[in-house]
């Protein structure tokens, strides 16, 4: 008799990194910009909510350049807290 190993199932909150083709737009860049700020602000920061905010910063660089110009200074504090992160990054 042989032994089979069960099949592995997909992580819930596997990160994933879209390529640019895959980047829709956000309906509400207002709103979707404010949650990534408090994702990156959130005392208790888990990885993967920091990538998701990562992507959606992506979303509005690519479908809404107007309004990610309108608010460098926010992105800026955002790229800032992201570069303090990278010291805690995991593997």
């Amino acid at each position: 008799m042989s032994y089979k190993k069960p099949a592995m199932s997909p992580k819930q909150n596997e990160t994933f990194y879209p390529n640019l083709e895959e980047l829709m737009p956000v309906l509400n860049p207002d709103l979707e910009f404010e949650l990534a700020m408090r994702s990156l602000q959130a005392e208790n920061q888990e990885w993967d909510q920091v990538f998701e905010a990562c992507n959606t910063f992506r979303r509005l660089a690519l479908h809404h350049n107007s309004f990610m110009k309108s608010n460098i200074d926010a992105l800026a504090s955002g790229t800032n807290i992201i570069i303090s992160l990278i010291d805690c990054l995991r593997s």
